[in-house]
C-alpha cells in the first residue's frame, strides 16, 4: 500500500470511506430482502449499514496505511492539521487549553501540547502518575495511535503548566494489550 502514501489524506479518507460504503450497500441491499414493501426499516438499515461500512473501511485500510513509514507520516500530519486548525486553543476543562499537535516524520515523533493554567507545583506526583497513566491507557487502547507506536514512534503528551515548566508523557505500550495486539 505504499503507492497511498502519495496521495493527498482528504483522498485516502474518501477511497476508503468509499469502499466501506460500497461494501455496508451491499450488505443493506441484502438485508433489506427481509422487509416488507413500502417499510421504512430499509431506510434505517441501509444507513446503518452503509455507515458502519464506511467506519470499519477507515478502521482497517487507516492503520495499514499507517504501517508504512511514508504513509504514517502523511496520516499524523493530516490529523496533526486538523486537530491544530480545530483545536487549538479550546477549553478542555477548567485548567486545560488545548495546544496544538507536532509531528517529526524523521524522528518519529508525534506530540500534543496542552497548556495547564496552574503551576506544577500544585499537582502532586500521585496526580501526575494518574494523568500519565489515563494518558497511556488512551493511547495504547486507540487502534490508531497504537499503530504508530507498535512501530517504533513516540506518541506523547506535552503539558505546559502556568509557571513556564513542562512535563512530557511519552506512551508507552509494552505489556499491554490493545486494538492491534496479538
Amino acid at each position: 500500500m505504499d503507492f497511498l502514501a502519495e496521495w493527498p489524506a482528504w483522498a485516502i479518507l474518501a477511497l476508503t470511506g468509499a469502499i466501506g460504503g460500497a461494501i455496508g450497500s451491499g450488505v443493506a441491499v441484502l438485508l433489506r430482502a427481509n422487509f416488507p414493501p413500502n417499510s421504512r426499516a430499509p431506510l434505517l438499515v441501509t444507513g446503518a449499514a452503509i455507515m458502519i461500512g464506511i467506519i470499519v473501511g477507515n478502521s482497517v485500510v487507516l492503520p495499514a496505511l499507517a504501517r508504512s513509514d511514508a504513509g504514517a507520516c502523511r496520516a499524523a500530519e493530516f490529523a496533526a492539521s486538523e486537530l491544530n486548525r480545530t483545536q487549538t486553543g479550546v477549553r478542555i476543562d477548567d485548567i486545560t487549553t488545548a495546544g496544538t499537535m507536532t509531528v517529526d516524520c524523521t524522528a518519529r515523533s508525534i506530540s500534543y501540547t496542552l497548556i495547564l493554567s496552574r503551576p506544577r507545583a500544585e499537582f502532586t506526583a500521585a496526580a501526575l502518575d494518574g494523568i500519565r497513566a489515563t494518558f497511556n491507557a488512551a493511547q495504547c487502547s486507540s487502534a490508531g495511535w497504537r499503530g504508530y507506536i507498535d512501530d517504533g514512534w513516540t506518541v506523547a503528551n506535552v503539558y505546559t503548566f502556568a509557571d513556564g515548566t513542562a512535563e512530557t508523557m511519552a506512551a508507552n505500550c509494552e505489556g499491554v494489550a490493545g486494538p492491534l495486539a496479538p
